[in-house]
């Protein structure tokens, strides 16, 4: 008996025990409620904090940067190491040293920078052409040596205004043979038969030739900024819509003023590729011919040979003696070509016209 209420004795304890402190060691509905409050204000405060050293950071990195502006507008930030250097701007080329305040006088438009002399958009050594195939009109596409495009050339073909003239001279000259040629037929003089023949023959060919030449186009080139074609920064102007052994083109700058005129002899064709650079005035620029005598020998009888024996020129000083710059075709299956003025270090050569010079050794010569 003793026994049994010693043990009833100890399971009452025991009861108490977790009864009593079991309820203190085990949180309530309440308490834990209070203690996720107090947590998630604590977590919202060490992620204010944390924001907080954030945009510190980077106050002290702006505070530390140098912004440089650009006169075409743009703006780009740098470190304070690059305070004195030299720097390109990626839009459009342009040179500028960092730290160095621009005055309002030099701050111009993108679109008037990019047509200025050796700057902007001209303002590179450097010019990538790469021919656009599957078009009606010739089209190209010029990059600077970060692969960035920076202009876009087309020369219109007219193919359907010039197939009309040809068909509609064709018509013309058939009718012309066709009235002569009667009336050779129908008189009894052989002389006179011979002298309408001879009309018919003369004069249907002219007549076509002169059909032709009513729906013929002269086919200028034009350089836009972009293929939108909203802003036209060049042309170069065929000044005639035929020429027999000298070709003659004008090129222009944005407003229509005269740069420069290029004159090609087909004779040099014989020998050696040559083009002439010459000021609106007349007066000899520069010279522009096959990179060799040897080589374009070999290119006559060989041929391009599969690229091996592509096409190259070497611009030359107005004297013929020093290499300013080079037009090469690069070795691959699409035409693309590397216009490298490199050499003419004191940009002798306008680059406007070096970039008109190039796109002419190549639709100029009907490559």
């Amino acid at each position: 008996m003793l026994i049994i209420m010693i043990v009833v004795g100890l399971v009452v304890v025991i009861i108490a025990w977790f009864v009593l402190f079991g309820k203190e060691d085990s949180p309530s509905p309440s308490s834990l409620s209070s203690e996720s409050v107090d947590g998630s204000a604590a977590a919202e405060n060490s992620l204010h904090l944390q924001q907080q050293r954030q945009n510190t950071a980077i106050q002290q990195q702006s505070a530390q940067a140098i912004v440089v502006t650009c006169t075409c507008g743009q703006s780009y930030s740098l470190k304070t190491e690059m305070r004195g250097k030299l720097v390109q701007c990626p839009h459009c080329g342009h040179q500028m040293r960092v730290g160095e305040e621009l005055s309002s006088s030099v701050v111009h438009s993108q679109a008037a920078t990019a047509t200025q002399p050796n700057s902007g958009i001209f303002g590179y050594d450097k010019y990538f052409f790469k021919q656009k195939h599957l078009s009606i009109n010739q089209k190209y596409y010029v990059f600077d040596q970060l692969g960035n495009p920076i202009l876009f050339i087309e020369r219109p073909s007219y193919i359907g205004r010039s197939i009309l003239g040809v068909m509609l001279g064709i018509f013309a000259a058939i009718i012309v043979l066709m009235v002569f040629g009667i009336l050779g037929a129908s008189t009894e003089s052989q002389g006179l038969m011979l002298f309408y023949f001879a009309v018919a023959l003369l004069g249907s060919m002219s007549t076509a030739v002169f059909i032709m030449a009513m729906f013929a186009k002269k086919r200028h080139v034009i350089f836009y900024t972009n293929d939108t074609k909203q802003q036209q920064v060049l042309e170069v102007k065929q000044d005639k819509k035929f020429y027999f052994l000298m070709a003659h083109y004008t090129v222009t700058d944005d407003h229509g003023q005269p740069l420069a005129r290029l004159r090609k002899n087909y004779i040099y064709d014989l020998l050696r590729k040559r083009w002439d650079c010459l000021t609106p005035e007349g007066d000899l620029l520069c010279i522009a011919k096959e990179d060799s005598v040897i080589l374009s020998l070999l290119r006559r009888v060989l041929g391009p040979l599969f690229g091996l024996l592509r096409t190259n020129f070497h611009f030359y000083s107005r004297d013929g003696q020093d290499v300013i710059g080079e037009f090469n075709r690069e070795l691959t299956l699409v035409d693309k070509y590397v216009l490298d003025m490199s050499e003419d270090r004191t940009r002798m050569l306008d680059r406007r016209i070096a970039v008109a010079m190039g796109v002419m050794l190549d639709t100029g010569e009907s490559r």
